[in-house]
Order: structure tokens, then C-alpha cells, then sequence
């Protein structure tokens, strides 16, 4: 048995300007965040790292940060999966490297897909299924998996 927690069948969450989000539907063959659905994701060493700025150059000018900002701050030291922000930046770019299929060139991953793939580093298929379920039905994800295992052998925070 699995410890992984399953949404909800009837889930709802936030809008983002005129459309809902949900972040485990594809719509027009984009994960489903609103208005944010083009941005592309940040994994959380590049989040603590902006984070860490702020921190900086609020304390420059002699004031604290904001609460939300330093809880987040926390959660990204606690919960990142590598340490070096310029390794998770060319490990997202392997993820979405172009890939030749029967003549045609297509990445195998989205990048909301490829950055919660880094954030989350699954074991196995079916549990990054599970954690990510717009990955449900790729092909590749047998491989995107495997590409991970490298980096927690390279990285030893990696658990």
C-alpha cells in the first residue's frame, strides 16, 4: 500500500483569472494552471535561491521579510531535491530535450511536468503517475524516471 495522499474526486480549486486551475488536467495540450499555464515552472532550489535575495535586500534596508515569503523560504530548504540551482536548470533541459519519434521531433515531458518531476524525484512510473497525473499515458515516462536516478547518485541531499 501506498503512503502517497490521492486528490480528492471532487476537488476544487482556485480560479486563476477567468479559468479554473487544475493542475492534473491537460487543456489544449497544456497542464491546466490558468493564466499561469505558459510561465515556466520553477523547482524549489531556484525558489529558495529568489527567495534568499529578497531576504537579503530586505534586511539591506533594515526590514524582515514578509511571513509568507520566510515560510516559504523554510519549506524550500526542508523539501528541495538538489542543491545546485544551475544542475536543476540543465536537468529540466534534459528533461525537455527534443526527442526524434518515427521522424518527428517532440519533447517528452511538459515543463510544469519536468519541474514537478525535479521538485518531487519519483522512484518508480507509477508513482510519478501519481504524484504528477498529467503524466498518465506518456510514453516516455520509463525513461524520464531512470534520467533522475543519476541525479540523487550525483547529489547527495537527494534522499
Amino acid at each position: 500500500s501506498s503512503c502517497l495522499a490521492q486528490r480528492p474526486p471532487n476537488a476544487t480549486f482556485p480560479a486563476i483569472g477567468a479559468m479554473e486551475a487544475d493542475a492534473a488536467q491537460v487543456v489544449d495540450g497544456m497542464v491546466n494552471l490558468g493564466e499561469l499555464k505558459k510561465k515556466p515552472g520553477m523547482h524549489l532550489t531556484d525558489v529558495e535561491r529568489l527567495l534568499q535575495q529578497v531576504d537579503r535586500e530586505r534586511r539591506a534596508i533594515k526590514r524582515d521579510p514578509p511571513e509568507d515569503a520566510r515560510r516559504t523560504l523554510e519549506y524550500c530548504k526542508k523539501f528541495k531535491q538538489l542543491q545546485n540551482s544551475a544542475g536543476a536548470g540543465e536537468a529540466k533541459g534534459q528533461l525537455l530535450r527534443l526527442i526524434n519519434v518515427e521522424g518527428k521531433y517532440v519533447r517528452r515531458c511538459r515543463d510544469f511536468e519536468a519541474t514537478q518531476l525535479l521538485n518531487l524525484m519519483p522512484v518508480t512510473a507509477d508513482e510519478a503517475r501519481t504524484l504528477i497525473p498529467t503524466l498518465e499515458g506518456n510514453r516516455h515516462l520509463e525513461d524520464l524516471v531512470k534520467e533522475l536516478k543519476p541525479l540523487k547518485e550525483f547529489d547527495p541531499h537527494v534522499d
